[in-house]
């Protein structure tokens, strides 16, 4: 593959290539994609989007159809997934690529090649007044990967986007999970497939008519949740240009094996800490920032530490139960690999004070990161860290067989949760089964924050599996 990248990739030789043939599921999402100038995939981690994606670009390239593909990817998926796929498969030999990304941006835009991969970003920076012009000049092909990143209409991001929709002659957006925060965030996802067709130009109108406020005594409406039979509503409107597969119905995949170890933690802070937030909940004017920084604070707690000045990075041990329980777990593993989670900076850095180095994906750049993990899949790394914002995405870890994941502390961000778990349980991890281990303080948010995961991933189930009926009629 000829390329040319801000963070360029050992090219693979043309001999070393497989060909990309499509799996039956695959054969469905190639349809949908040829058969709609608009639509959307909401495939579960390591179904293959991506290799989806390149064949039809592929052949839409050589049918005259489009000249240039543009991908707004996060960071990771963008420098390492795509690429990978470019080089893996013969079909794709003849594509080429650049990554927008790093001081030379703008200049990557004026590279003569067929896909440009840009970090989501990059809509937030000066540079892409660099894009119009190129849009302008080519028929390009938009592909939103990860599309819950565009969920809050109100995001820079998104608002730019917006105005570069109808230079674009096709748009598609990928996810796993297309309603991780409720089913509001779905409303700028399915605008970026087509400016509103489906479920209005306006946010106010969607919420009016799918959803209803919840009110609280004395506060603004801030706050809706879906109205009863949106959902399936919803799901009927989009099934026509959106295609929704599990992995568990296609492919052969380990399962999963919940391991929680309780904690006890001490209880002063912490208590002092939940009687100041339930007196903000309490309160009629209550202000969400301060609501907010308890929790934050209460998680923090939970977890061993507080940070005393976040400018400096500088925190409070309040205990060590955590790291107790993480040193026993990983001695009961006894070298066995395992993905990490931690939730703030100063877990990691104690967690190395009690057990070592321990390498970490958060806060690297693209070649080390992709280093990190070929060294995890090739067994030379026993554990590899990360936050969950840095390991859910575009990250292929199964290869070696590691089937131990284990969360230091929870966050009630969905999406991570369940992009991170499908990290091991993907194709191609011959393991039985993948143990995830949750370490949970006893008697804290901790508790209400993985009900809170259940609840959300509730409603989300019952949109992709109203959505697979709707299609399973047509």
């Amino acid at each position: 593959m000829k390329s040319t990248s801000s963070a360029p990739r050992k090219k693979a030789s043309v001999s070393s290539r497989q060909e990309w043939v499509p799996q039956p599921h695959q054969q469905k999402a190639l349809n949908l994609l040829t058969s709609v100038a608009n639509g959307g995939l909401f495939l579960d981690p390591g179904m293959g989007k991506t290799s989806i994606v390149l064949e039809a670009f592929r052949r839409f390239k050589a049918e005259g159809q489009v000249d240039k593909l543009i991908v707004l990817a996060p960071l990771r998926v963008a420098s390492v997934a795509w690429p990978g796929e470019l080089a893996k498969w013969s079909n794709f030999q003849d594509l080429t690529s650049t990554l927008v990304w790093g001081p030379k941006k703008d200049r990557r835009l004026e590279d003569d090649v067929d896909i440009y991969l840009i970090n989501h970003e990059f809509l937030n920076t000066r540079s892409v007044t660099s894009l119009p012009p190129l849009l302008e000049k080519h028929r390009c092909m938009l592909v939103v990967d990860e599309s819950t990143a565009f969920k809050n209409p109100s995001s820079k991001r998104f608002k730019t986007l917006r105005l570069l929709l109808p230079c674009f002659v096709r748009r598609y957006i990928l996810t796993g999970t297309p309603i991780p925060n409720g089913v509001e965030g779905l409303w700028s996802q399915c605008f970026i497939i087509d400016e509103g067709g489906m479920l209005g130009s306006k946010l106010m109108k969607f919420r009016n008519t799918y959803m209803r406020p919840v009110f609280r005594p004395g506060v603004p409406v801030t706050l809706w949740e879906a109205a009863p039979g949106a959902v399936e509503k919803i799901s009927d409107l989009v099934s026509p240009v959106v295609l929704q597969l599990k992995g568990e119905d296609y492919l052969k995949l380990p399962d999963y094996i919940f391991n929680e170890i309780a904690v006890d933690i001490p209880r002063k802070e912490y208590d002092l800490l939940e009687k100041e937030l339930l007196l903000h909940l309490q309160s009629q004017t209550v202000a969400s920032p301060n609501v907010a920084s308890n929790i934050i604070r209460l998680r923090q707690v939970a977890n061993g530490a507080v940070y005393t000045n976040t400018a400096f990075s500088e925190y409070e041990e309040i205990h060590t139960a955590k790291l107790d329980a993480l040193e026993e777990l990983l001695l009961e593993l006894e070298g066995k690999p395992c993905l990490l989670l931690y939730q703030f900076a100063h877990d990691i850095d104690r967690i190395r004070r009690r057990v070592g180095i321990v390498p970490t994906l958060s806060n690297t750049t693209p070649s080390t990161a992709q280093r990190m993990c070929d060294q995890f899949v090739a067994g030379e790394l026993p554990v590899l860290a990360g936050h969950p914002a840095s390991m859910g995405h575009g990250l292929n870890l199964q290869g070696g067989g590691a089937h131990h994941m284990i969360w230091f502390g929870l966050d009630y961000n969905l999406e991570y949760w369940q992009q991170t778990l499908q990290r091991l349980r993907r194709q191609g991890n011959t393991a039985p089964s993948v143990t995830i281990h949750t370490i949970v303080a006893n008697r804290t948010i901790e508790q209400t924050i993985s009900q809170t995961l259940q609840d959300k991933n509730s409603n989300q189930q019952l949109f992709l599996t109203s959505l697979r009926d709707t299609l399973s009629i047509h």
